[in-house]
């Protein structure tokens, strides 16, 4: 990936860890959490043009100031992603594990086909994804029921499953009992 110098000021060659990848409309998008100090892109994109070549570069996605890391409403460390059949591609922004950001773990939602748009941003309280240890990781989303993701909270005591609505703009935590947020 080839860094602008103004956005990430501590860029380390270094070969980032790859946790997702997922194909829509001929591109394919990876997730690259920042585990290691950095990582210029958390989230990019290889359009269907570099496919077949040797070592392309990412492109990050939707663009450098979303992955810069700079502010809380931009992107810390996305560890999956998915993408539905309407073109929504659903976001996790939730490692809290390595300590590189102390903002709260987010849900973005980026329409596809308008121009990458954000259609939505929700951020996850501190008790379901602690400072302290919370790790958000893995997402599955249910289409059939109205815009449901179902997210693992894989924090190294007391784990959970998060369930978020779409359309409610709410959460809740099942595991022994159930939290909402």
């Amino acid at each position: 990936m080839k860094t602008p110098c103004c956005l990430v000021p501590i860029y380390k060659e270094i070969v980032p860890i790859l946790t997702t990848a997922k194909f829509y409309r001929n591109d394919v998008y990876f997730s690259l959490p920042r585990y290691y100090p950095g990582t210029p892109a958390t989230l990019a994109v290889m359009k269907n043009t570099e496919i077949f070549t040797t070592n392309p570069l990412l492109q990050p996605f939707p663009n450098w100031w979303i992955n810069s890391g700079r502010h809380c409403d931009t992107f810390q460390s996305v560890h999956s992603m998915e993408i539905d059949r309407r073109g929504i591609m659903w976001v996790l922004d939730g490692n809290r594990v390595s300590n590189i950001t102390t903002c709260p773990p987010k849900l973005f939602l980026l329409d596809l086909r308008n121009n990458e748009a954000i259609l939505d941003y929700f951020e996850f309280p501190e008790h379901l994804s602690s400072r302290s240890g919370g790790f958000l990781n893995d997402l599955v989303i249910d289409e059939a029921d109205g815009g449901y993701a179902y997210i693992t909270e894989n924090r190294n005591h007391d784990p959970g499953l998060i369930v978020y609505s779409r359309f409610r703009k709410s959460c809740m935590e099942i595991k022994g009992s159930i939290n909402v947020c």
